[in-house]
Order: structure tokens, then sequence, then C-alpha cells
């Protein structure tokens, strides 16, 4: 069995790469349906980047990258404070020997 601190951290490691994924996902969908190319340069298409499809897949490309900085910020978060629990635990248990 998992420490329950570890349970939440492999959760939350694996909601965040499939959010990675979600987005990685999206991007690739976006740059080849969305994206045309032309003889002149890289354009893009006013028709295919205004459809619904177009801006539902930017739409989860934002979104997951919202996601992805919460999820960073928090992660970030935990680990600072469980290294400072510890330190202050170690501390401690100096001070008493």
């Amino acid at each position: 069995m998992f420490h329950p601190m570890m349970t939440a951290a492999l959760h939350t490691m694996g909601i965040l790469v499939l959010f990675l994924f979600t987005h990685w996902m999206a991007t690739i969908l976006y740059t080849t349906f969305c994206v045309q190319t032309s003889l002149v340069g890289l354009a893009y298409s006013f028709f295919t980047a205004s459809s619904p499809m177009c801006r539902t897949i930017l739409e989860i490309q934002y979104r997951t990258i919202g996601f992805y900085d919460a999820m960073f910020y928090f992660i970030s978060t935990v680990i600072v404070q469980t290294l400072s629990g510890l330190v202050q635990r170690a501390k401690e248990r100096e001070t008493k020997e």
C-alpha cells in the first residue's frame, strides 16, 4: 500500500499527463486541419479557422494550458511544503537528542 500522500501525487501526475496529452493532440489536430499552407507562404484560411471544429480545438488548447499552469503551481507548492515539513521535523529531532 502506498502512503496517502504518494497516492495523491500519483493521481495528480496521472491527471497532468492526461491533460498534456490532450493539449498535444489538440495542437496536432489544429495544425493539421485548421492551418492551411498557400503557395505564397504560410497563411490561415479564413474559412477553416472560423469553423466550429477549429474553435473547439483552440478552446481545448487554451483550457489545457491553463490547467497545466495551475497543476504546476499546485505540485510545486506541495513539494515545497513537504520539504519544509521534513526539514522542520529533522530539526525537531536534533533538538530532542
